[in-house]
């Protein structure tokens, strides 16, 4: 005679409770929460604690990370230096959340509409998410008035024989004249491809944060006409790392695709150097997510780091399924917000690590 093993109702229980908290980390883009999720039920099938993969109703899932670093680990950073770097997170599983989870469009993760640019090459068309940060961080709003205050101050107080050309510029200008942009790339081939471009201005009291997406190959072009566009009426251009990487890039697939280029160039402030030169005494990690930990006091709290967006893109361009692209997304407009934040911290010469 066979026994068979009582049900136990609580364990069903937590073993739904877990699969929705799973769920639930793909849904809101924490892949490192759904991540660890996993990691936990590999580590108790390879114990012999059940069958690889299932859930273990009597292990509590395990807490929800609060940071991902995307270029470089350190330790908790506020007002001490941050250790040297740590290993770089390894590939997201994404076949194994896959399994666990349904897919999701893009329109209902990245709420935006489809545009036409006419002057681009391919589809003319791309994925286009615009929000201000009032509604996206409602409890940031306070953060535009300061910027704008500083920048409209900066001209009678900034010590030009101090300062770079870049950071001149931008202290000479409006609050309204400043871009701020930040490139996403992947390499699905010999060659790096541009998948998402935002952007970041100041206008009517808040900070106006701009996407466009290519959903497939053929809408970079149409990403990249748009980004020269707003990039030709600019002030002033401010990037992380631009003039050595981001715009080499840009200009490289713009010619490779057959778009137009842009007929001007604005002055260009890239803040990589400024930060370097200013705070190379006290850090020795200069990512954008390090620096919001160290100078802002901010942890992100994204879900995937930046060595995964390209992955993550790619599982959205192949299949079509964008259960990553809210994390991807987040991140890009993450980094414009600490870049808008480092400005005024380098403007004004505030050291929030003295």
């Amino acid at each position: 005679m066979i026994r068979r093993k009582p049900k136990d109702p609580d364990g069903q229980r937590r073993r739904q409770e877990r699969l929705r908290a799973l769920r639930e980390s793909i849904r809101s883009g924490d892949m490192t929460a759904a991540e660890a999720l996993l990691r936990s039920t590999r580590e108790r099938g390879r114990g012999g604690k059940g069958a690889q993969g299932a859930f273990d109703p009597d292990e509590a899932p395990p807490p929800e990370p609060a940071f991902d670093e995307p270029f470089s680990s350190g330790d908790e950073g506020g007002d001490e230096p941050p250790a040297s770097r740590g290993p770089s997170p390894g590939p997201l599983d994404i076949e194994r959340i896959q399994q666990a989870t349904t897919p999701q469009a893009l329109e209902q993760v990245c709420p935006g509409r489809e545009i036409a640019v006419p002057a681009a090459p391919g589809d003319g068309r791309c994925w286009y998410v615009r929000t201000a940060l009032s509604d996206w961080k409602p409890d940031l709003a306070h953060v535009p008035a300061r910027y704008a205050s500083v920048l409209r101050g900066m001209r009678q107080q900034f010590d030009e024989l101090s300062a770079s050309p870049g950071l001149c510029h931008a202290a000479n200008a409006a609050p309204e004249d400043l871009l701020l942009a930040a490139v996403d790339a992947w390499k699905p081939g010999p060659a790096k491809a541009v998948f998402l471009i935002g952007t970041l201005h100041y206008a009517d009291d808040d900070f106006i944060l701009e996407q466009h997406l290519a959903r497939t190959a053929s809408e970079e072009p149409a990403v990249l006409r748009s980004f020269w566009d707003r990039y030709e009426k600019a002030g002033v251009l401010v990037t992380f790392q631009g003039a050595k990487t981001h715009l080499p890039l840009l200009r490289t697939r713009t010619k490779a695709l057959g778009v137009d280029e842009p007929w001007s160039d604005p002055p260009h402030l890239d803040l990589r150097p400024e930060v370097r030169e200013r705070w190379k005494e006290q850090l020795r990690s200069f990512s954008l997510p390090m620096l919001e930990r160290a100078l802002l006091g901010r942890r992100r709290t994204v879900g995937i780091a930046r060595q995964q967006t390209g992955e993550a893109y790619g599982l959205f361009a192949r299949t079509g399924d964008a259960r990553f692209m809210a994390a991807v997304l987040g991140h890009n407009r993450l980094d414009l917000l600490a870049m808008a934040e480092i400005v005024r911290l380098l403007l004004t010469g505030e050291d929030p690590l003295l």
